[in-house]
């Protein structure tokens, strides 16, 4: 397929967190195939930072983006502002011909208003009306001119709400790497492979380490004994360093919460999520893409998130889907949910100990109908076989095809 053009265009992609920063990486290098002479300015993290044809407007970590909680919101509050002043600024300077919004909806939608009405607005990973604030998708049609969705669901929805819309697959689907199997794991981070790994994913925002860290470490040593009870050889823990988390904030949490380990080893690994996302026999993490990833790995997870009481409860009253993990989401209501969920009060010691050991039995209820629900999940997500295009190639070819003036363009 060719979609190159000389015709210069100018791009501007804004995102806020590292997973942002991951799927913009990939709409880059689509846009670059395509469109070799396209000029791009972003918003983002380490990923674009380093790509040769992105000029960074902002790092996240300048800017405190992808805080949770509200006092985290509200001491970011006044970067995001003059983020905001600042995209405006270089918009007005350097005329781009479309704005690439990805995620984080509460910042972006507001941006959107701010910039719609001078310059072409597109939406990837778009918020997810269908799980709170619905009211949003009217703020969606007020300030944005286009949305690729990743949910063959979300199409209907801002179909008929008269949105323009694309459904271009999952992400994921396009950019998880092969699955590292529990040996090559074990050779790479330094395990034992005759011995189970169980991978501990705490989050990529400070809040998370925060409020999850303690409680996941607190389970590791009843989780040893369960299991030693039962006649099993003592597991392995690995803890997943977000590439995104700032190193003093992951090792202040750690030294504060190592004394509710007594003693066993975890293991701190840092670019090797995915390697232990497909090689662990179990995950036990806060709520996220993860949950997603590990699901599409076809490896069991406990997904376990708590944060300060009054933030939760206006997460409370906003969300109005039965589950907070996108995997008991996208399987029928039927038979929802396929992976234990902790959350806030539930999230205990106890709780974490008594969900992992039936999804470490292979000969286990829990633990089939976790697999079974993961082949659901792979097949809702598939685009049609004849799609020879990736999400991030489908969002490129959408974004050439809105921003190019017709009809020279060849996309």
């Amino acid at each position: 397929m060719n979609t190159s053009t000389h015709h210069p265009l100018k791009i501007l992609i804004s995102t806020g967190d590292a997973s942002g920063d991951t799927h913009a990486l990939a709409v880059v290098e689509a846009l670059i195939k395509y469109h070799p002479t396209c000029e791009i300015k972003a918003i983002g993290n380490e990923k674009l930072a380093h790509h040769p044809c992105v000029s960074l407007i902002a790092h996240h970590q300048q800017v405190g983006m992808g805080q949770v909680g509200l006092m985290g919101l509200l001491n970011s509050l006044p970067a995001h502002l003059r983020l905001a002043q600042q995209t405006i600024a270089v918009c007005e300077a350097w005329h781009p011909d479309l704005i690439l919004l990805i995620d984080y909806g509460g910042y972006h939608l507001q941006l959107a208003k701010k910039l719609n009405k001078q310059w072409k607005v597109v939406y990837y990973i778009p918020p997810q009306v269908w799980a709170s604030r619905p009211k949003r998708i009217q703020k969606i049609k007020q300030f944005v001119h286009h949305v690729f969705c990743i949910f063959p669901f979300e199409q209907a929805l801002y179909e008929q709400a008269g949105i323009p819309v694309t459904y271009v697959g999952h992400p994921l689907m396009g950019q998880l790497p092969p699955p590292t199997s529990k040996k090559a794991l074990c050779q790479q981070v330094g395990l034992d492979e005759t011995r189970p790994v169980i991978g501990l994913f705490p989050g990529s925002r400070t809040a998370e380490i925060q409020y999850c860290l303690p409680i996941i470490f607190a389970s590791v040593p009843p989780l040893v004994k369960a299991l030693a009870a039962l006649g099993l050889q003592p597991p392995q823990f690995v803890l997943a360093k977000a590439s995104g988390l700032n190193a003093s904030v992951l090792d202040k949490a750690i030294q504060q919460a190592s004394f509710v380990l007594k003693g066993v080893p975890v293991k701190v690994v840092e670019h090797q999520n995915h390697a232990i996302l497909s090689g662990a026999e179990l995950i036990i993490g806060a709520s996220g893409t993860t949950t997603l990833e590990a699901a599409l790995y076809k490896t069991p997870m406990v997904i376990a998130y708590k944060l300060d009481a009054f933030t939760a409860w206006i997460a409370k009253q906003v969300i109005k889907v039965p589950y907070l993990g996108l995997p008991n989401l996208l399987v029928s209501p039927e038979d929802a949910p396929i992976l234990p969920e902790l959350l806030q009060d539930s999230f205990t010691p106890e709780a974490v100990v008594s969900v992992s050991v039936p999804l470490l039995d292979k000969t286990s209820a829990a633990y089939a109908k976790a697999m079974a629900g993961f082949e659901t999940i792979a097949t809702v997500l598939k685009l049609a076989e004849t799609e020879v295009l990736s999400p991030a190639e489908r969002v490129a070819v959408g974004i050439l095809a809105l921003a190019s003036p017709p009809p020279s363009s060849s996309c």
